[in-house]
């Protein structure tokens, strides 16, 4: 668990400095009243969900859980594995059993796909280029990182693929920042005179 633990801290680590490297603490001159707010909260919402999956992925890495169940969609044949409750008290399970810590973070990530996906459509609505792409590569950075996963899954988790998936983590930390930036503060664009 000190593993999972240090290794969400480094995440939470990466998220910071991506912040600060990017510049994202400066803030443009732009007239917030003619920016759509209503995706910045989604967006945020997106990055509290990516979190919590980091997370999770962090506890499967933690208790090697990434090495039972090997097949997909299902876990040995089963939507829930049967041993997923099996540790007493009940709590426990949710950090140790590697049954239902595998199935949560399998659920989250199905969850982050799904927001992942209406974000994108909902920025491609954005009147700014650069929303519209950084919403596009938002849900292409998921879809990936949910396919890495699968793989990782389905070949027991070695060594290279499971650090792929992690680094696939980091990415789509920082291109999540990047747009939730980018709707929030998006920067001038010249209307095409047609």
């Amino acid at each position: 668990s000190r593993i999972s633990v240090g290794q969400a801290e480094s995440k939470q680590g990466f998220r910071h400095g991506v912040t600060i490297g990017l510049g994202l603490g400066r803030q443009r001159g732009l007239r917030r009243d003619l920016i759509d707010q209503r995706d910045a909260p989604f967006a945020g919402a997106l990055i509290a969900l990516v979190f919590l999956q980091i997370l999770a992925g962090a506890l499967v890495a933690g208790i090697d859980a990434g090495r039972g169940y090997v097949d997909w969609p299902l876990m040995q044949g089963e939507f829930l594995p049967g041993e997923s409750f099996a540790m007493t008290p009940p709590w426990v399970n949710f950090f140790e059993n590697p049954a239902l810590v595998q199935f949560v973070h399998r659920m989250l990530g199905y969850l982050v796909l799904a927001f992942a996906i209406v974000f994108a459509l909902r920025c491609g609505r954005s009147g700014h280029r650069a929303t519209r792409n950084l919403g596009r590569w938002t849900g292409v950075a998921i879809l990936a990182q949910v396919l890495v996963g699968i793989v990782t899954v389905m070949q027991a988790s070695p060594l290279g693929i499971a650090l792929a998936h992690q680094a696939g983590a980091l990415v789509v930390v920082a291109v999540l920042i990047r747009a939730k930036f980018e709707i929030a503060y998006p920067g001038e664009q010249a209307i095409a005179r047609g």
